[in-house]
């Protein structure tokens, strides 16, 4: 979280997503496939969770831990924005 202040983590998190989406598009104007874009956006969380949160499973458990947030909200029927 951004400084522990939710909603300024939220306006950040809404930032960083609607770049990664500009990126996707542009990628996918370039012929790459959504799948391979998909994909290549996981890899570039866990290269990024590695620098926030540690190396190697620590990593990949932290991610595990906002998917299962994405997870919870789907199931709880809210759409993930």
């Amino acid at each position: 979280m951004t400084g522990h202040d939710e909603a300024v983590s939220e306006r950040a998190i809404a930032v960083c997503r609607n770049l990664q989406r500009k990126l996707a598009n542009e990628c996918h104007t370039k012929g790459i496939s959504p799948e391979d874009i998909a994909l290549a956006s996981l890899f570039s969380a866990y290269d990024i969770a590695e620098g926030a949160k540690g190396p190697g499973l620590v990593a990949v458990e932290w991610l595990r831990s906002g998917l299962d947030l994405i997870e919870q909200q789907l199931m709880a029927g809210e759409t993930i924005q």
